[in-house]
């Protein structure tokens, strides 16, 4: 457009000159992008082990992540089945699925086990032997047992023992109590997390939606400009200003992307289905 300008005596050389270093200098930023890509995808091909090309490309809408419509976000495929409030049902589902809990409930239970054993060493010991004893003899006798059958019963009670057996009693009920602290201090602990990534999610996707509509402008005012340096209304300064306010838009809504989709996968994490996430995706891969 400049130089058309140019030719019709509309506009100076200034003009196609700066527009010319403007394109040198996006062709420069495109190589370096090219070159970003490469070594990327040659990074990712050694993560995941794949041999030869290959082609990326975008999921399918509600194959991976959905972008969250405005005023959402977007944890509809985490919360559908729960009629509690959003953070209550995450921090539920952590509870039932971190393997942190499970551990802690396994070890609380192998306590109270503990204290129940600690306990029965309080019964005396009852013991039973059953002796069948058979001879034979030649020549043998009429006066002679042949077969003998008795038994022993035996009951041993301890009368004195220094409080041995309070004292284990007591000590497996210490760690009794010891393991109840640790799991409601480690549930705690989870559902700060939860509450944190939650957090962290809904402030992505306010960014994000606030992104889309600064993109939004941007390429409005892009087009406008543009349209009115078709027609001498604006200058090249104006173009290159309405460019420049474009393109970093859409960077920034390409990281507020990446970093919303980062911020649900550490919420994932944190209610302990993202190892969940990650197996049937491989199987859907798999068996694409």
């Amino acid at each position: 457009a400049a130089r058309t300008r140019l030719e019709v005596g509309e506009a100076t050389k200034t003009v196609l000159l700066r527009a010319e270093a403007e394109l040198a200098g996006a062709q420069s930023d495109l190589i370096r992008a090219d070159n970003n890509l490469s070594i990327a995808k040659t990074r990712l091909a050694q993560t995941v082990n794949i041999s030869g090309d290959y082609e990326l490309r975008e999921p399918e809408a509600g194959v991976d992540f959905e972008m969250p419509q405005r005023g959402s976000t977007g944890l509809d495929f985490l919360t559908a089945d729960c009629k509690q409030p959003d953070i209550q049902c995450l921090s539920a589902v952590a509870i039932s699925n971190r393997s942190e809990i499970k551990a802690s409930m396994k070890r609380k239970d192998v306590a109270q086990k503990q204290v129940k054993y600690a306990k029965g060493s309080y019964w005396p010991d009852l013991s039973i032997e059953g002796v069948y004893v058979r001879e034979e003899n030649e020549p043998s006798s009429s006066f002679s047992l042949d077969e003998r059958i008795y038994g022993t019963l035996k009951l041993n009670f301890p009368f004195f023992e220094g409080g041995l057996r309070k004292a284990e009693v007591s000590q497996e009920k210490a760690r009794l109590r010891q393991a109840e602290y640790r799991l409601e201090d480690l549930k705690r602990s989870i559902n700060v997390e939860v509450e944190n990534s939650y957090l962290i999610v809904k402030r992505e996707a306010a960014v994000l939606n606030q992104t889309r509509a600064e993109v939004e402008y941007s390429r409005d005012n892009f087009n406008s400009v543009t349209k009115q340096f078709k027609y001498g209304l604006a200058d090249s300064i104006d173009v290159m200003d309405a460019n420049t306010l474009l393109v970093t838009a859409e960077r920034e809504l390409a990281s507020a992307k990446f970093a919303y989709q980062f911020s649900v996968l550490s919420l994932q994490r944190s209610i302990g289905t993202l190892l969940k996430t990650i197996t049937e995706g491989q199987t859907t891969v798999s068996s694409e």
